[in-house]
């Protein structure tokens, strides 16, 4: 009871300064996401650090910088073209330093080292850079988007621990998550739905079936990304991949979900954009 105080406390918390951050302005909204993201990648370079024999500090502040430059270039909106150019050339040289930098250790696995490296720049920070990237506009933010994102992210992760706890006896994944249940899932897709429904009646940028079809998709793809996650840690063997955020472990089990989440949902919406149906 206690921890699921502590959960509650500190996703209200973690809620009022990302939705305080959308409101109050561009700014703020990308330096916080900025810092997420940034928090995020770190801990997944700390989790795969538990893959190699050595864990030298150069390589996280390395992969974090790279992170950084993918979440800057990928806006058009606050940096103009020769600034993204000029940063693109740097990521693919920073990109190949992966590469370079296994001459000079001394590893029994460099080639999955440099894998799990790369696929944390993709994996991470390119969900976090198309986030700002497409939670902005020239006119400002588009904020249905960036609050819509997150509210069917967060009601399908705490309504499917909820159900899950209250009714789950089929586990849906026992071999990677074995908490997880087939009626956790449900209750989470059913609360998203719902979710969406709410969402249509605040923003009518998307009709009802358009919000409802992106709530499913929502739903399948932060579940998946979930499920991911957990598979890494059983890897590993480790339970959290951080202790910072009360109650939830790390910045990666609490936006495990959010990271595969994003590319399903801009890729739905452009979807959307190219037969000109939003």
């Amino acid at each position: 009871m206690n921890n699921l105080v502590l959960r509650i406390l500190t996703g209200l918390a973690g809620v009022g300064v990302i939705l305080g951050s959308i409101f109050l302005s561009e700014w703020a909204f990308v330096i916080v996401f900025m810092l997420i993201g940034t928090a995020t990648h770190f801990e997944y370079m700390r989790t795969i650090g538990h893959l190699s024999i050595k864990k030298p500090l150069f390589e996280i502040i390395y992969a974090i910088i790279v992170g950084l430059i993918f979440i800057l270039i990928q806006n058009n909106t606050f940096f103009d073209a020769r600034f993204i150019l000029l940063f693109s050339g740097i990521t693919i040289v920073l990109l190949l330093g992966f590469l370079i930098a296994e001459v000079f250790y001394n590893r029994d696995n460099p080639f999955q080292h440099i894998g799990l490296n790369i696929l944390g720049i993709f994996y991470i920070p390119m969900a976090f850079g198309s986030y700002i990237n497409y939670g902005l506009s020239e006119d400002g933010m588009h904020t249905w988007f960036a609050v819509g994102m997150l509210f069917m992210v967060w009601f399908n992760d705490s309504f499917a621990y909820f159900a899950g706890r209250l009714f789950g006896k089929r586990k849906l994944f026992e071999r990677i998550s074995p908490k997880k249940t087939w009626e956790g899932f449900w209750g989470g897709m059913l609360m998203t739905i719902a979710c969406s429904i709410i969402l249509s009646m605040v923003f009518d940028d998307l009709t009802l079936l358009q919000w409802m079809i992106w709530a499913i998709i929502v739903s399948l793809s932060a579940t998946l990304g979930d499920l991911a996650e957990s598979l890494l840690k059983r890897s590993i063997q480790i339970k959290d991949s951080g202790n910072i955020l009360p109650g939830h472990g790390g910045f990666l089990d609490r936006f495990d979900g959010f990271v595969v989440a994003v590319p399903f949902s801009i890729a739905y919406l452009w979807v959307l954009n190219f037969f000109n149906l939003v």
